[in-house]
């Protein structure tokens, strides 16, 4: 009989380390499942047309993806940049000098300080004895010096 108590208050022990076992994984699944569900239900907010969320494609320069320079933009001096990295003052006028990118929001604004350097502008200071053609010219660069000109390299 006294083994049958020890068999008994083992089974017993066991049984119950078991059914809280059993407990604790209902109860984690169900803190899990809670969070999925609000989850689900707070992308969906950021998604709702509703809401005043623009979801913006990240500008990734290993994906090939970030500002670059184009010759429209180049050509008057300026850089592509989304209008809101445009200090006040710098974007131009004329709309379309980023064509490429103008899906993207892009627009092109030149800076308005006076010691514009001609790497800045994505060109190299050349001699004049290098034929660079005049529509690559970048007149704005002030760092070249006498008997040189920027040419804008594409």
């Amino acid at each position: 009989m006294h083994i049958y108590k020890v068999i008994s208050s083992k089974l017993s022990f066991v049984l119950d380390s078991w059914v809280r076992v059993v407990v604790f994984k209902k109860m984690h699944f169900n803190i899990l499942f809670f969070v999925l569900i609000l989850n689900i239900i707070r992308s969906s907010q950021l998604l709702d047309s509703d809401n005043n969320y623009e979801l913006v494609p990240v500008m990734n320069p290993m994906a090939g993806n970030a500002p670059f320079f184009e010759l429209p933009c180049m050509i008057v001096g300026g850089t592509c940049a989304k209008p809101m990295y445009c200090p006040d003052g710098t974007r131009v006028g004329t709309k379309g000098l980023c064509p490429v990118q103008q899906p993207q929001g892009m627009e092109c604004c030149r800076p308005s300080t006076h010691d514009i350097t001609c790497h800045s502008k994505g060109g190299e200071c050349v001699s004049d004895h290098y034929k660079c053609p005049r529509l690559l010219r970048v007149k704005e660069a002030n760092d070249c010096g006498v008997g040189n000109t920027c040419c804008a390299f594409i």
